[in-house]
């Protein structure tokens, strides 16, 4: 989630000037960034995500499919993968939802008869019996 960038988090140093802490990234403006430990820094319009660095197995022909389409869009790895698993936890939690809710529905009684539903069908012309 992006945050404001505290007072001081940044050293704005121009391309002639070199960084004061060793580890420092420049970025293509000239504007050097301190690499935080444990931490990945994405900068965009003076705000900051921290993302943390963790360690997955993944199989050799996923991993080659990453790879491919990081090329194909000009991305990184990290970014496909983030992407990757933003979506299926979008669609996963979607889906623990809608089970959630309808089983709250069935508790409550609020699902329709084996006749309603063959009524149903028979309007589109479908024999469900």
């Amino acid at each position: 989630m992006p945050v404001k960038i505290p007072p001081g988090f940044l050293q704005q140093k121009r391309h002639s000037s070199k960084p004061k802490l060793p580890g420092a990234l420049r970025s293509p403006d000239g504007l050097y960034i301190q690499h935080i430990q444990m931490y990945s820094v994405r900068v965009h319009q003076w705000e900051v995500t921290l993302m943390k660095t963790t360690t997955v197995r993944i199989d050799d022909t996923i991993l080659e499919r990453v790879d491919n389409l990081a090329r194909t869009l000009s991305r990184s790895r990290s970014w496909v993968i983030n992407q990757a698993i933003d979506r299926f936890l979008d669609y996963e939690e979607w889906f623990v939802k809608e089970v959630e809710d309808g089983l709250a529905e069935v508790e409550k009684g609020e699902i329709a008869t084996h006749e309603e539903i063959e009524a149903k069908f028979r309007k589109w012309g479908v024999n469900a019996g």
